[in-house]
């Protein structure tokens, strides 16, 4: 077995490719979201790796951001879901 694999699976950590599967996005984009420091991520050398339990956090985190813009772009859901 090869070095950097016990490494991420010491540290439940995915490379570039798992985590572009992961969330269901290209690597591309995985990459653009990087820089902006909107995932969560560090460097090991020149590897780039994706903390497990940081990106389902993160991925929850969208979530719900994502459930707010709907509900103040329908106020009239939420007056219904407040009777």
């Amino acid at each position: 077995m090869r070095k950097s694999l016990l490494l991420t699976d010491k540290f439940n950590a995915m490379n570039v490719v798992e985590t572009a599967k992961f969330l269901g996005i290209g690597v591309r984009k995985l990459g653009e979201i990087t820089i902006t420091g909107d995932v969560p991520s560090y460097k090991i050398g020149r590897r780039r790796l994706y903390p497990a339990q940081g990106l389902i956090e993160w991925q929850n985190e969208q979530v719900e951001i994502e459930r707010r813009k709907i509900r103040y772009k329908h106020p009239a859901a939420c007056l219904r879901k407040a009777s």
